[in-house]
């Protein structure tokens, strides 16, 4: 079966149905497992369903929150899974998150890690790539959300990278959330009207090109805000564009006989 899911792979011209293919039935075959047929949702493994997503998919879904709903089933928590990981392929793995209690807010280029230029054979270790680990400071714009932040409740706000785990060493991120206050007005007001998180992107290809194999991949993802805040000067419409984007090409040959 592997051999055969591994041949389907390489003869195909792009592998992109095949990756959502092997995505839906994970996510079919990780419901069923905690929520089998002919049982009621409280009788579900609801934890060990939690637990299994975000170690699979890297998702935390408010599963206690559907639970309370009315006619859930099995079909209900796969197809919002579903919807969940498409939104999730559109960030991207490796790209930089904001989300205000849960709902997205800002996404930023992914962060370089180690990227090999080359792997050199004497000394058998990878060479990263020139200006590999020179990071800057990623800006986000969240005055879309000023309505929502200044309501006097509490709220989230969650950076996070996509794929990294939650208790990985190395990575630090340090967080500065920089406010100007309006000095004639008592309090602004405002409203997000908008947010429109694009449907992923992504192309994979494979080619043969001098007796060696090429893929390229491509990916790119979108998200749009727009809102109005009222200050002491009048009322303002604000807009934002997030987009991300990769290119990729990966070339190998058959090795020595």
């Amino acid at each position: 079966m592997i051999y055969e899911q591994r041949a389907e792979i390489m003869d195909a011209d792009n592998v992109s149905d095949v990756v959502e293919d092997f995505r839906a039935e994970t996510i079919q075959g990780l419901v069923m497992a905690a929520c089998p047929e002919a049982t009621y949702p409280e009788q579900w493994d609801v934890q060990g369903l939690t637990d299994n997503v975000r170690e699979v998919l890297d998702l935390d879904p408010p599963f206690e929150e559907w639970l309370k709903e009315d006619e859930v089933d099995q079909s209900i928590l796969i197809e919002r899974l579903q919807q969940q990981a498409d939104e999730h392929r559109a960030e991207g793995r490796g790209v930089m998150l904001v989300a205000i209690d849960g709902k997205l807010a800002g996404l930023a280029a992914r962060i370089r890690t180690s990227t090999p230029a080359l792997v050199e054979p004497v000394l058998w270790y990878a060479i990263p790539a020139p200006h590999t680990f020179d990071l800057h400071p990623q800006r986000f714009e969240l005055t879309p959300f000023i309505g929502l932040l200044n309501d006097g409740k509490p709220h989230e706000l969650r950076v996070r990278v996509v794929g990294l785990a939650h208790d990985a060493t190395g990575w630090t991120l340090l967080p500065h959330l920089q406010i100007w206050r309006d000095p004639k007005g008592a309090r602004t007001r405002g409203e997000l009207t908008s947010h429109v998180l694009g449907k992923p992107a992504r192309n994979d290809a494979f080619s043969e090109e001098n007796g060696r194999t090429v893929l390229r991949a491509s990916g790119a993802g979108e998200l749009k805000l727009a809102g109005w805040i009222e200050t002491s000067e009048g009322r303002r419409d604000i807009e934002v564009a997030y987009r991300v984007g990769m290119q990729s090409r990966h070339d190998w040959d058959k090795g020595r006989e």
